[in-house]
Order: structure tokens, then C-alpha cells, then sequence
């Protein structure tokens, strides 16, 4: 009864591997994620809507936290064994609300998979402000232009070899 159903199950295995494989076609590649590669892709964006990035630096999940040797190497082993790969940044800009608006469009629209993931939108406070207090708040607040930090998110794909057995539980 379980042999019968061998010819069903690699037939709906290898339908499981073809759409793993279209949805990691929009993934970016391992070199458009390194920090350099992952930052002028959207510093192009900012650049054409008059962004300015402040800073960009790779966020540090949970996951990456300083660990033991004997730690390190089995999360190391079990990251090996994972399809997908996790890569965020964080970045802080400064702009005008529209344009910073186009600018996440541009993001979650690009021919490769990113997701801003977190947004924070503040009042940018010019430092020659000669204002204090609330006046310098609020003058602040009716400025187009704003403070703004996101977290942007993507993956990539790392595939495994394919066995043509399935694989057996042990």
C-alpha cells in the first residue's frame, strides 16, 4: 500500500521543488545581499527621490548573538540546512514625506524581493534650530522634511542537493 503511493508523492515532491524554485528566482543572489552590494541598491533608489541615507548597517538577529564554539558550529550546521537565508538592514534618512513614500514603493517593488519591515517617521530638527522647547518641536513638525529609520528585509536562496530517493524517517 505505501510502495503504491511512491509515484504520487515524488510526482507532488517534484511539483514542491519547481515552486521552490520559481519563488527563489525573485530572490537576490548571495552578492546582491553583501552590504556594499545590498546598500547601492537602495542608495540608487534614495539618490533618484532625493534621499539621503544617514547611515546603513546590517542588523543582528537573535540568532547571530555571540555563542560557544560547540554552539557556533551547530547553528552553523543547521543554517547549512536551511533553503533560505535571512538578511536585513537598518538604515537612517532623511527626506521629504512624498518622496520618501515613493522611495518604500520603489523598495517593495523591485524586481527582486525586499520588504521594509519597520518604519519610523520623526520631525527632522535642523541643528542651527535657534528655537527651544515645545516652539522647536512643533516648528520641526511642520517641516517636510523628516527623520526617518526602516528596517529593509530580504533572502536568499541556498539550494540542497536533491536525492532521488526520498528522504527515509529514522
Amino acid at each position: 500500500k505505501k510502495i503504491a503511493r511512491i509515484p504520487a508523492l515524488r510526482q507532488q515532491a517534484q511539483e514542491l521543488s519547481e515552486q521552490v524554485d520559481r519563488y527563489a528566482s525573485i530572490l537576490p543572489k548571495e552578492r546582491e545581499v553583501g552590504h556594499d552590494a545590498f546598500v547601492e541598491t537602495i542608495a540608487r533608489f534614495a539618490r533618484d527621490l532625493k534621499i539621503e541615507i544617514l547611515r546603513a548597517d546590517p542588523v543582528e538577529r537573535e540568532d547571530r548573538m555571540p555563542m560557544s564554539a560547540a554552539a557556533a558550529k551547530m547553528a552553523t550546521e543547521k543554517a547549512a540546512k536551511r533553503a533560505f537565508s535571512e538578511h536585513s538592514y537598518h538604515f537612517e534618512l532623511i527626506g521629504d514625506f512624498p518622496n520618501f513614500l515613493k522611495f518604500v514603493n520603489k523598495i517593495e517593488n523591485w524586481d527582486r524581493f525586499l520588504a521594509v519591515e519597520e518604519i519610523e517617521i520623526r520631525p527632522f530638527a535642523a541643528s542651527n534650530e535657534t528655537r527651544v522647547g515645545q516652539d522647536k518641536e512643533i516648528e520641526a513638525a511642520k517641516r517636510s522634511e523628516k527623520s526617518i529609520e526602516l528596517v529593509v528585509t530580504t533572502y536568499t536562496h541556498t539550494p540542497r542537493a536533491r536525492s532521488s530517493k526520498p528522504s527515509e524517517k529514522q
